[in-house]
């Protein structure tokens, strides 16, 4: 039986959460804050980038890569927290950047949107980019539907990225030079518009459903395998080291932005339908 546990509310509209050397991190878009959970009902700002959207993820070696997307520019900062530099994306595309993921050989795969989404200008579709370890830029997928999150399964050979406006998970299969070949829909999700996701040990995805106020739980080919439900838009969704914890971003909607209070972090202990850390 699952069982749903609030550890951190009264948040803006939050996103990527991560869990990393046994600590639950999490954005805060509203407050333009990375944020790392101390304790229940307490988080420490370790990045204030004070715009959004964000998000990041670590290198290998450590390393904490931070997308500052309206800015198009990735901050990245050494282990202890002081800066490394910063990384200009705009060429690539000068529109918001939204969401990434950092695969086992350091590579940084990172989604961008076609056109301004929060002037609400005219849609057009954006793609991904790989940031290589050498620094070097280029883009990878382009015509993809609102790319949101991204993903690299456990096997380290096929990347999954979220198109929200298209209702599908995408897959491609990973070259040895990080590049993206063989696109195929990895699973058609039936009018349900991904945001956030996240692939367990079994190859299964997790995606948060923002309008639908639920995270899915679905195999390749799109067959669900659980359902949680809260109160409020999912817009991310992680699993945690313990093996059986879900941990979902959520908040009301539409007025993320400027009601902050609403966005909480929540913690579901899965029960018979495990969650795995990748």
């Amino acid at each position: 039986m699952m069982s749903i546990t609030v550890e951190m509310d009264g948040l803006g509209m939050v996103e990527s959460p991560r869990w990393h050397d046994g600590k639950l991190w999490f954005a805060d878009w509203t407050a333009g804050t990375v944020n790392r959970i101390e304790r229940p009902g307490t988080a420490a700002v370790m990045v204030n980038a004070a715009t959004a959207p964000l998000s990041f993820d670590w290198r290998p070696e450590g390393e904490l890569l931070v997308l500052i997307g309206s800015q198009a520019r990735v901050l990245r900062l050494h282990p202890d927290g002081s800066e490394a530099g910063c990384i200009d994306l705009s060429e690539l595309s000068p529109h918001a950047w939204n969401d990434m993921t950092v695969d086992p050989s350091g590579n940084t795969y990172l989604g961008y949107l076609g056109f301004d989404f929060l002037a609400d200008a005219t849609y057009a579709p954006g793609g991904l980019a790989i940031l290589r370890p050498d620094g070097s830029i280029a883009a990878v997928a382009d015509a993809l539907e609102f790319p949101n999150g991204v993903i690299v399964l456990p096997d380290r050979r096929v990347l999954v990225v979220a198109e929200s406006y298209a209702s599908r998970l995408t897959a491609f299969d990973i070259a040895d030079d990080g590049s993206l070949h063989h696109r195929r829909v990895w699973a058609d999700l039936d009018g349900a518009a991904p945001d956030g996701i996240w692939a367990d040990a079994s190859g299964a995805i997790w995606y948060a459903d923002v309008g639908s106020q639920r995270c899915v739980r679905v195999a390749e080919g799109g067959q669900v395998l659980a359902v949680v439900d809260v109160d409020r838009g999912c817009f991310a969704c992680a699993g945690t080291d313990s093996g059986d914890t879900i941990i979902i971003a959520a908040a009301t909607v539409p007025d993320v932005y400027s009601d902050a209070g609403s966005g909480q972090i929540l913690a579901v202990r899965l029960g018979d339908h495990t969650a795995h850390r990748q």
